[in-house]
C-alpha cells in the first residue's frame, strides 16, 4: 500500500505577500485538479496584478473536440478552483470573462481583492475538495445528489 502525502494549502499561503504572490499561490492550488484524461488543457499566465486563464494550445485540434468546447469546459473548472482558492484566503477580487474577444482562447482574467468572504456553501465545497482526501466512504455514489 503506497503512502500519499497530505498537502495543506493553508500553511503555505503568503498572508503578507504581494498580490502576485497570492495569485501565484492560488494558481498553484488550482493546477492540482485533474481531468478525466489527467491532462490540463488550460494555461495560467501570472502578471503582477492579475492572472489570465486560457485554453491550452489552440492550434492542436483533437478528434473528440474539434470545436475546442471541451477545453473551455475544463477552463471553467480551473477558474472555479482558482476562485475557491482565493476566496478561502479572503483575497478574491473580480473576474473578467472573455476580456479580449480578439483572443478567443482567453477565458478569464482574475484580479485579487479583499472581498473574498466565503458563504457556508463555499466553505463546505472547499473542505470537500481538500487535497489528499482518499477516504472512499465519504464519497457519494454516482448519480446521488447532495444538499450543501
Amino acid at each position: 500500500m503506497a503512502a500519499t502525502a497530505h498537502w495543506t494549502a493553508t500553511a503555505d499561503f503568503p498572508v503578507n505577500g504581494s498580490p502576485r504572490d497570492k495569485l501565484g499561490f492560488a494558481v498553484k492550488v488550482a493546477t492540482l485538479i485533474s481531468t478525466w484524461q489527467h491532462v490540463q488543457p488550460w494555461q495560467f499566465h501570472l502578471a503582477d496584478q492579475f492572472v489570465e486563464l486560457s485554453a491550452d494550445n489552440p492550434s492542436v485540434v483533437h478528434d473528440f473536440d474539434s470545436n475546442e468546447r471541451d477545453a473551455m469546459i475544463h477552463c471553467g473548472s480551473a477558474l472555479q478552483h482558482l476562485k475557491l482558492a482565493l476566496k478561502r484566503h479572503r483575497c478574491f477580487g473580480r473576474v473578467e470573462l472573455f476580456p479580449d474577444l480578439d483572443q478567443p482562447t482567453l477565458a478569464a482574467r482574475v484580479h485579487p481583492g479583499g472581498n473574498g468572504a466565503r458563504d457556508d456553501q463555499e466553505r463546505q465545497l472547499s473542505e470537500a475538495m481538500a487535497v489528499g482526501e482518499t477516504d472512499s466512504s465519504t464519497r457519494m455514489p454516482l448519480g446521488a445528489s447532495a444538499q450543501l
